[in-house]
């Protein structure tokens, strides 16, 4: 396997803990592998992607990163972020808020990140002409722009969560079990196709299990097989990828990507309170709705063990205060 070339930004390995209330509530033992602790402002998965991806942006001579996304997207400000700390100009391109400046756009502020803001239809309708434009604007400015699709999912971004997957074989092999299924939050299709790839390579025999946050279930797992097949490609890795590959678990969403119900925020205050677990209303808690779904239909026996991925998202939090207070 040939590794691209890397900048370390994240904390790694991130921890595995147990949770303790929800293995007793369910019999089944399940534990959580602390993603939200891979660094500070810039923290969550999307570090272990950018870690290659703004290697990629520095080794091509780029001096500007452009990304996209919500305009509390947690990639846009671990881009943001983590683009100040290795010297590029991040510019993003974000839906308009309907609230005022909290959460990550006001990180994204903070950091002296330029955002393009444009309504949501035009944003759905021609966000590749708005990339357009704001290239070719930079490139009047003389700078160099990269391009990273939203969530860094993209194949060199994919080889974070490769990483991830090293990290999770050593942990067993350290402790003497193996997981029965890995859980996490899937919308874009990078970090599920990361960890099918690291599962591959490094012989992991859990399940693979991504609840969706809100996209079209079929062109997410298309999306997802063509990113694992890029990462394959590029770390020299003969096994492909088909759809029959990837899990994905709906009916956990809350009615689409950002949109927020009751059992969300029920989630979300139950591991708040439960096991001290702080997870966010756009990914994590609805991933661990879809990870307590699963446990409430006997999906798992007595005695499994089940691994789930906090994806990071704090700061987004914020922009919900009205639905927590």
């Amino acid at each position: 396997m040939r590794l691209p070339r890397k900048i370390s930004l994240a904390n790694l390995p991130t921890p595995i803990q147990p949770l303790n209330r929800l293995s007793e509530r369910f019999g089944v033992e399940v534990f959580v592998k602390r993603d939200d602790m891979t660094g500070g402002a810039e923290t969550g998965n999307k570090i272990r992607k950018l870690e290659f991806v703004l290697a990629d942006a520095l080794g091509k001579g780029c001096d500007a990163v452009v990304t996209c996304g919500g305009a509390d997207s947690n990639h846009a400000r671990a881009t943001a972020v983590a683009a100040k700390r290795l010297g590029l100009l991040p510019h993003l391109i974000l839906r308009k808020p309907s609230k005022r400046l909290v959460g990550n756009l006001l990180l994204d502020r903070l950091v002296g990140a330029e955002v393009t803001l444009v309504e949501p239809d035009e944003y759905y309708a021609d966000l590749e002409g708005i990339r357009r434009k704001v290239f070719a604007d930079l490139g009047r400015r003389g700078r160099k722009p990269y391009w990273v699709p939203t969530g860094a999912s993209m194949p060199v971004g994919a080889v974070g969560y490769v990483g991830c997957a090293s990290e999770i074989a050593l942990f067993e092999a350290r402790v003497g079990f193996k997981f029965d299924a890995v859980v996490f939050g899937t919308g874009s299709g990078g970090t599920a196709a990361g960890l099918l790839v690291g599962a591959a390579i490094y012989g992991l025999s859990a399940r693979v299990i991504g609840i969706n946050t809100g996209e079209p279930a079929e062109e997410l797992r298309s999306e997802t097989v063509r990113i694992a097949n890029g990462c394959a490609e590029l770390l020299e890795f003969e096994k492909r990828f088909k759809a029959s590959d990837v899990v994905i678990v709906d009916g956990f969403d809350a009615g689409g990507y950002g949109e927020v119900d009751e059992r969300t925020v029920k989630t979300l205050k139950w591991f708040a309170e439960n096991e001290g677990l702080l997870l966010d209303l756009v990914y994590t808690a609805k991933a661990a709705s879809g990870l307590v779904g699963l446990l409430e239909r006997g999906e798992f026996k007595s005695g499994d063990r089940v691994l789930f991925i906090h994806t990071g998202g704090l700061p987004s939090l914020f922009t919900h205060y009205d639905l927590l207070a």
